[in-house]
């Protein structure tokens, strides 16, 4: 492995954030390219732990950023057959107990507070160590389910971990890469800086994150291709203009 000064670390961290933000970072191997330039400068053999090690830390960060936020890249549809009774697993994706976001039956959103189902859908992972889905999460309704009853889930999944050099990750590649240096610093203890890695990376993660439009949820409910908008501050001026005594004062 060759060896980087921790000033020509730094230098080589500068001039490579200005020359990515123009490009794109999606696969592994892309990933890993971009973490070479501070971690002794190529990538390490792919037969190698170190080279596992590497793949692992990518898997593990992608992961972390996808249970800190909401990704509307994560956002998954999924349909379903409810088991009768209170409770229904989750599929193995689900990973985080914030992560339903519709549970759609015949029309009605059962994860909306005051459904006109009246039902109430708890999330919740099963703790048992002797039942068989062990540490899976379940969603658990205040109402029994009726035996065949179908159902449309919208939820967060976990991104699936990139294995192969050409597998795509579902997260923004170069934010996962400077927090994957971040551990290469930390288990290593090679020269560079720990700390900046990690700001750029939870940098990466704010803007990202804030440029994420999640879908209203009227938008999949209906499951239409035109929707309806309502402009609520044009339907607001107009309520207020046309208001009797609207100017009035005592």
């Amino acid at each position: 492995m060759l060896f980087v000064h921790k000033r020509r670390a730094y230098s080589l961290l500068y001039v490579y954030m200005a020359s990515e933000v123009q490009s794109t970072i999606q696969t592994l191997s892309e990933v890993l390219a971009t973490m070479a330039p501070f971690a002794g400068g190529s990538i390490p053999a792919d037969d190698t732990q170190e080279y596992s090690d590497w793949v692992r830390w990518v898997g593990q960060k992608q992961e972390e950023f996808a249970r800190r936020g909401f990704w509307r890249r994560c956002l998954t549809r999924e349909e379903l057959t409810l088991t009768a009774g209170y409770t229904t697993l989750l599929p193995a994706r689900f990973h985080k107990p914030n992560g339903l976001y519709m549970l759609i039956v015949d029309g009605v959103d059962w994860n909306e507070d005051g459904n006109e189902d009246g039902q109430y859908v708890f999330v919740e992972m099963i703790n048992d160590p002797d039942d068989t889905n062990f540490a899976r999460w379940q969603m658990r309704f205040q109402n029994s389910v009726t035996a065949g009853t179908s159902a449309i889930l919208w939820y967060f999944s976990n991104p699936p971990k990139p294995e192969l050099a050409t597998d795509k990750l579902l997260l923004p590649g170069d934010m996962v890469a400077y927090a994957s240096i971040q551990e290469y610093f930390r288990t290593t203890g090679s020269e560079g800086s720990e700390d900046k890695v990690e700001q750029m990376a939870e940098n990466r993660f704010l803007e990202y994150i804030s440029m994420e439009v999640i879908p209203d949820k009227k938008e999949l409910l209906t499951h239409k291709q035109n929707v309806v908008r309502v402009d609520r501050l044009a339907k607001a001026r107009s309520y207020y203009t046309s208001r009797t005594n609207r100017n009035y004062q005592n």
